[in-house]
């Protein structure tokens, strides 16, 4: 199986979780026997770092001159970035590869109307339609996708639920509670529930001796704003720090008492799949692929609400109960590993999207 990746972004040059879900997934695409060649809509070495060798996987650069690969030597295209639609479309004609893609979010759902809004959801549904197959991250995305594009449901099946995964971890954890910072990872943006994170960080540290980090980036203006009233209402308490590298963020989860995803809309939820892999206990909202991720036997808990005081209660129940959060630490781990390890999902879209 010859694969050809389309992406906009690809570590260590990566702005989004995309593009570290499509270096998980090149490489155990490759360790089953697939060759898979990556092309990154940018070039994907940066300050002279490039992306990591893996046998199986080529990564290049997009290029506007020339184009780096024999696309007509690939059985399959996967699209995995919507700015790369108009590429994937040509690529597709030309040489005839079946295409088959990634739907990482509804771009609806994340985004408040406007014209660039629309010219997206357009952008998306003309991918939906020209796809073999979808690929959705979760069974409520995908319901979502047919209820507004019916001709997605057909008697052949043209979408699939594969889910995200990881490679199973190394590090040990701790049988009892680290009493590190509570913990926000990833984009710093509206969809990302961070106007609930400022409603309800104060009220927790008043009754918590704790101290706050945010991890993440690539904001949004309510983002920025909401990110700016917790730094000032939480004072010398919370740190704000940008994008972390993987080792980096692994060290802050191993050592976090919680880790908050307070998301409003949430495809995949691969922040919570990581803490838990790593013990952190992960307090989420009760959304999209969070909601099938975390359930009984998980390293985490559900908050079926957005209200404030409820998010307060939930984390101090937590936070106050020492037992609790190390139930939660000793089965994150098992959890991911067993319901979410990266070489079943490769071979599920091997089997289910690429070879149907």
């Amino acid at each position: 199986m010859r694969v050809l990746m389309l992406t906009a972004d690809y570590p260590p040059c990566s702005w989004s979780g995309i593009g570290t879900a499509v270096r998980r997934q090149a490489q155990a695409l490759a360790e089953l026997g697939a060759q898979v060649c990556v092309l990154v809509a940018r070039p994907p070495g940066r300050d002279g770092v490039e992306p990591a060798k893996t046998p199986g996987v080529e990564v290049l650069a997009l290029d506007r001159n020339r184009f780096p690969v024999r696309a007509r030597d690939f059985d399959v295209l996967h699209l995995h970035s919507l700015p790369l639609t108009e590429l994937a479309f040509e690529l597709g004609r030309r040489f005839d590869l079946p295409l088959v893609a990634t739907v990482h979010a509804l771009v609806q759902e994340e985004s408040e109307p406007s014209a660039t809004l629309a010219f997206w959801v357009a952008v998306q549904a003309r991918v939906l339609e020209r796809s073999r197959r979808a690929v959705f991250l979760n069974r409520a995305e995908r319901d979502a996708a047919e209820a507004r594009w019916p001709a997605l449901s057909t008697p052949m099946g043209r979408t699939v639920v594969i889910p995200g995964g990881l490679r199973t971890r190394s590090r040990a954890v701790s049988a009892s509670p680290p009493a590190g910072p509570i913990v926000y990872a990833g984009r710093f943006a509206a969809s990302k529930g961070l106007d609930l994170l400022a409603e309800c960080l104060p009220a927790i540290l008043e009754r918590h001796p704790a101290n706050v980090v945010l991890a993440g980036g690539h904001a949004d203006a309510q983002g920025v704003r909401a990110v700016a009233r917790i730094r000032e209402s939480c004072g010398n308490r919370c740190t704000v720090r940008g994008w972390l590298e993987p080792e980096q963020l692994d060290d802050l989860f191993s050592t976090a008492r919680l880790v908050l995803v307070p998301s409003r809309y949430e495809p995949c939820g691969q922040v919570a799949l990581e803490a838990m892999s790593l013990g952190a206990p992960v307090l989420a909202a009760a959304v999209g692929g969070l909601a099938e991720m975390i359930s009984s036997g998980s390293g985490g808990r559900l908050v079926d609400s957005r209200d404030p005081g409820d998010w307060v209660d939930a984390a101090l129940a937590l936070l106050q109960d020492d037992e609790a959060r190390a139930r939660l630490r000793r089965r994150g781990p098992v959890w991911v590993a067993k319901q979410y390890d990266i070489r079943v999902t490769a071979r599920r879209l091997m089997e289910e999207a690429y070879a149907a």
